[in-house]
């Protein structure tokens, strides 16, 4: 049986980059598309004439890009921008380290990266391109520790946490406005126990873009033996997906 070839970007180091302006290193992700992605992302629906010359565009700003999440900020490296840029988000609610990072696709705009990124138990998305902060979502009662991406459908985002849960996102829908929970008997009213507990947050979701459509193992006692730390591993397919958290 003839082994897979790993994928491995054509790079060589030509520059070092002093980040100390991030106070520290806590996560990193690197570009994962290259020209021939565009054959299997969204099952081959855009590989279409008129997005493939603008893909090839995009792949040649962005292959080899990596993201580095530090402390109250997150920083960019690519070839169109060598140099790095750096997006700050001040919020008066969290502060701290960006704990996860990931890159994803909408599809009404594939030629425009998103970076979806955690710190405390927030999550940010961010648009690689025009260098913008276009949503901020809640839902998790504790720290965000992981973040994996679909790897056919780019807009599907899965986040483990440290409240013992983990939250399926969509990024090509609105974020809730009120919570759309079970009941939990002899109550007939959708629940109000919040993330804590498993569920949707009584409050509204956030702004931008992303809605949590699937809470995975959370229940009115929580719901891992322990909380979801850094390493996790989520199998998306076609069909229904089995998630691993460790």
């Amino acid at each position: 049986m003839q082994a897979s070839k790993s994928y491995s970007p054509n790079m060589k180091l030509s520059s070092t980059v002093d980040l100390q302006f991030l106070g520290a290193c806590h996560s990193m992700a690197l570009f994962p598309w290259d020209y021939h992605s565009l054959e299997s992302l969204w099952s081959g629906d855009m590989d279409k004439p008129d997005i493939r010359q603008g893909w090839r565009l995009m792949i040649d700003t962005f292959l080899g890009a990596i993201v580095i999440g530090g402390t109250n900020a997150v920083a960019i490296f690519s070839k169109g921008s060598p140099e790095g840029f750096c997006l700050r988000i001040s919020d008066d609610k969290t502060s701290g380290e960006f704990r996860a990072v990931a890159w994803a696709l909408l599809n009404e705009k594939p030629l425009e990266p998103l970076i979806v990124c955690s710190r405390g138990s927030m999550l940010y998305v961010l648009n690689a391109k025009n260098k913008q902060v276009i949503s901020q979502l809640r839902g998790h009662g504790g720290e965000i520790t992981s973040i994996v991406v679909h790897p056919s459908f780019p807009y599907l985002v899965c986040t483990c946490s440290r409240d013992f849960s983990a939250r399926i996102y969509d990024l090509t829908m609105p974020p809730r406005d009120k919570p759309n929970n079970p009941h939990w008997p002899p109550s007939t009213a959708p629940s109000l126990g919040g993330a804590p507990h498993g569920l949707q947050s009584s409050e509204p979701e956030g702004i931008g873009i992303g809605r949590c459509l699937v809470v995975l193992c959370g229940g009115p006692s929580g719901g891992h033996e322990a909380a979801g730390r850094s390493c996790m591993r989520s199998h998306f397919t076609r069909r229904p997906f089995i998630l691993h958290i460790h």
